[in-house]
């Protein structure tokens, strides 16, 4: 198993060599961990290095994430945007989803519930479309809790039942094996 430590070193060893695939696949697998342990700035450190090498979706995603949770909800608007532009240029849908959810996050933090909204039942569409369960019922939570802050307890209540649902089922289902 490879460490923390030794994929740090492989993303500073790719980056410095120009290596931008081996850059983006260390530094992305350090960043989901890194965010996990709520280690922000070392994220946008790590994402700017690997931005040097060029445009990427995934960076600029952990890149807003950092942002977001550190109070910079502006910057992180902005990153997001970029992020949505480069995955939906590659056709991602699963990673536009994903940005979709969180931009929707960012305006809900604003205040724009409306804007919130548009986003979550983009993301929520996209997410039903490519099938991931688990972030379908995180965008239904999202939506859910939007809807309880707009003090419209019923629509929050649906939105939350049909989270619970989703989790229920895929806790239950048999684990998928790699094809």
């Amino acid at each position: 198993m490879t460490t923390i430590a030794q994929l740090v070193e492989v993303h500073r060893l790719a980056v410095a060599g120009q290596e931008a695939g081996i850059a983006r696949d260390a530094g992305n697998r350090v960043a989901k961990r890194w965010l996990r342990r709520s280690r922000f700035t070392d994220v946008v450190v790590l994402a700017n290095a690997t931005l040097t090498l060029g445009p990427y979706a995934a960076a600029l995603h952990d890149l807003g994430a950092a942002q977001a949770s550190t109070g910079q909800s502006r910057q992180a608007l902005g990153t997001y945007e970029r992020a949505l532009h480069l995955y939906r240029e590659a056709k991602d849908r699963a990673g536009e989803a994903a940005t979709l959810g969180n931009v929707g996050l960012v305006y809900d933090g604003f205040g724009d519930r409306q804007q919130a909204l548009t986003c979550y039942r983009q993301a929520l569409a996209i997410n039903q479309e490519v099938g991931n369960r688990v972030n379908e019922a995180a965008t239904l939570c999202n939506i859910g809790a939007l809807y309880n802050g707009l003090g419209e307890r019923q629509k929050a209540l649906t939105y939350h039942r049909q989270a619970l649902t989703i989790t229920q089922e895929e806790e239950t289902a048999p684990a998928k094996q790699p094809s």
